[in-house]
């Protein structure tokens, strides 16, 4: 009994040590991923924007393989985009696009705070092929929080 034991401790030591192993290497190519992106063009073209977006009220940045595109809650309504192919480039691949994802989140700090806003990945079959893209959303609470703060400052 002892024996089997042992070797269900190491089967599960060698699993978790291969999935270990497996993590890191997605991290440093991550890592790889978003270095590359930061020399890109398709940063140089979305980074504008994200700058600007430093000074908005940003509700959502979807970042899609076509086009990067910010919602603004404050005015409701108003849309920013960051289209490729208008920019003579072509549709980004979903490793590249997530990258992208986290640089807009290093460039902008607020969207790496999650009580202030959430990450999504999603994933869409359309005729056969597989769609990825990547969305970071407001939080309700932050919004609410925000607007409230808007009406109950005193104008003097």
């Amino acid at each position: 009994m002892s024996g089997w034991l042992l070797v269900l401790s190491l089967l599960a030591l060698g699993t978790l040590a291969a999935a270990l192993v497996r993590l890191r290497r997605f991290h440093s190519r991550q890592e790889l991923l978003q270095e590359r992106i930061r020399t890109s063009e398709t940063y140089l073209c979305v980074r504008p924007m994200l700058e600007r977006c430093r000074k908005l009220r940003v509700e959502s940045i979807s970042f899609r393989p076509h086009a990067v595109i910010v919602k603004l809650y404050d005015p409701p309504g108003k849309t920013l985009k960051c289209v490729f192919e208008e920019r003579g480039l072509d549709d980004a691949e979903p490793e590249p696009l997530m990258a992208l994802a986290q640089a807009a989140a290093e460039e902008l700090p607020m969207l790496a705070d999650n009580r202030k806003y959430f990450f999504k990945a999603y994933r869409e079959e359309v005729g056969g092929d597989v769609l990825r893209w990547y969305e970071y959303m407001i939080q309700p609470g932050y919004k609410d929080k925000v607007l409230r703060e808007r009406y109950d400052r005193i104008d003097v």
